[in-house]
């Protein structure tokens, strides 16, 4: 896997990791970040969908860095967290064109997002030509449910059942904002908590992690192989 800084807007920089299919070309798949993500998971994360055939960037968009050194993740739990949000589709953003534009991705790109990245994801679809998304346990997106009348992508939900950190007003209120959204799916796993597709994580579990990969998997090949 190839490690790589991307620049982005403002003096920031965000360090990103590329992993080639062994076609060495294929769809493009765009992995977003989680707050408290190792390089060791984005990197097994990475695999998931490369060993599927894709090609993957991973954005490491929570390890930005600003043009005077501060990290993202150092100013994380600060009163700014939604101004930093906004600066981190701005990074996602600049991901994808940078993916589309690689000569090994031979057709349509789409983004993957986890956690916090999962609403950075839905939100940089409205914005760049996604030909599908998927957001695994997408904290805050119920802050930001305007984008369902802008989301022209395919759009595939994940939620842990038993999250702490999403409540079920909040993925109620997710999927009332998506009704009239004709290519919006929502998947639900029994018994388990945030953070259940993390390798290392408290809260994972194999059994689901694999489930709801696969259901992935298959959700990007619909829409970005046919």
């Amino acid at each position: 896997m190839q490690s790589l800084e991307i620049s982005s807007g403002e003096g920031r920089t965000f360090p990103a990791y590329l992993a080639s299919p062994e076609a060495g070309e294929g769809c493009g798949v765009l992995v977003v970040s989680w707050p408290t993500a190792s390089r060791r998971q984005l990197c097994d994360v990475a695999e998931v969908y490369r060993r599927a055939g894709f090609l993957v960037l991973v954005a490491d968009v929570f390890a930005s860095s600003t043009h005077d050194g501060r990290g993202l993740r150092a100013e994380f739990d600060r009163d700014s967290i939604e101004s930093i949000l906004d600066f981190s589709v701005q990074d996602v953003t600049t991901g994808f064109e940078m993916l589309s534009g690689l000569p090994a991705v031979t057709g349509t790109c789409g983004i993957v997002g986890y956690c916090l990245g999962g609403q950075l994801a839905c939100r940089a679809a409205t914005i760049v030509p996604s030909d599908a998304t998927v957001a695994f346990y997408p904290a805050g997106i119920d802050r930001h449910l305007g984008i369902a009348e802008n989301l022209q992508t395919p759009v595939l939900f994940h939620y842990a059942e038993a999250d702490m950190r999403i409540s079920h007003l909040a993925i109620t209120a997710t999927r009332y904002a998506f009704a009239r959204h004709h290519y919006a799916w929502f998947r639900r796993y029994r018994g388990v908590s945030h953070g259940f597709c993390w390798e290392g994580h408290p809260g994972f579990d194999l059994r689901a992690a694999t489930k709801a990969h696969e259901c992935t998997l298959n959700f990007l090949r619909t829409h970005l192989l046919s």
